[in-house]
């Protein structure tokens, strides 16, 4: 399970900086479709 603050980061570099999934899932050393289903996300509520 990833932390709150990695799924922000992941999505800050996809969604904002327009970086790929493959190259965030590369620096993050996590699988590209879970880099892509946390950047997809519509919506993302932190408890």
């Amino acid at each position: 399970m990833l932390q709150v603050t990695d799924i922000q980061y992941i999505r800050q570099e996809v969604n904002r900086k327009g970086c790929s999934y493959s190259d965030v899932a590369r620096r993050t050393n996590v699988d590209y479709r879970t880099v892509k289903k946390y950047a997809d996300m519509e919506k993302f509520i932190s408890l």
